[in-house]
């Protein structure tokens, strides 16, 4: 965890790391980074449009591909040096949520949907620890993933997604 920046900083830095990974933009139809944070949604953002339809239902529409940026648990304020120890650190632990449609030739086979979410999967966190590694960037030192998941089978479009929490190093990036 950091000891330096704070929560705003942590999340703002994220998203706009996410939003430079190539392989996130391609998938998502951004043609660059900034079109690309159209896809990544804060807490309490709906990554969704609601339309109208007959009657007084509405229907919500997703995005092929979208993150949303979250505070991991345990994230807070460092009070480890003690009244007048001088140094309060924020806690900030990342997490994210990635979600993307499943492309119609691989939805009636789950096991190339998986493959090929998890190639997906792989190649933005790949894009992501090089970014985070460099200068005014997060500094990263791990990218774990936790239980891909396929959508319910009773909804009508297909998906798949996954949790990401990004650990990192003491004192680097926001």
């Amino acid at each position: 965890m950091s000891g330096s920046g704070d929560f705003l900083a942590a999340l703002d830095t994220l998203e706009s790391m996410l939003s430079e990974c190539a392989t996130f933009q391609t998938e998502a139809g951004a043609v660059d980074a900034s079109a690309a944070k159209g896809f990544i949604f804060w807490p309490g953002q709906k990554p969704y449009t609601e339309v109208a339809t007959k009657g007084r239902k509405r229907k919500q529409v997703w995005p092929n591909v979208w993150a949303l940026l979250m505070l991991g648990q345990g994230a807070g304020l460092d009070l480890s040096a003690g009244p007048g120890g001088g140094c309060i650190f924020p806690v900030v632990p990342l997490q994210f949520f990635l979600q993307r449609s499943t492309p119609a030739a691989e939805a009636e086979d789950p096991k190339l949907e998986t493959r090929n979410f998890l190639k997906w999967v792989g190649l933005v966190l790949r894009e992501l620890a090089i970014l985070g590694n460099s200068e005014g960037n997060l500094f990263i030192s791990q990218l774990t993933i936790d239980n891909p998941r396929k959508n319910d089978e009773a909804e009508l479009y297909h998906y798949m997604e996954i949790t990401v929490s990004v650990e990192r190093m003491n004192g680097g990036g926001a």
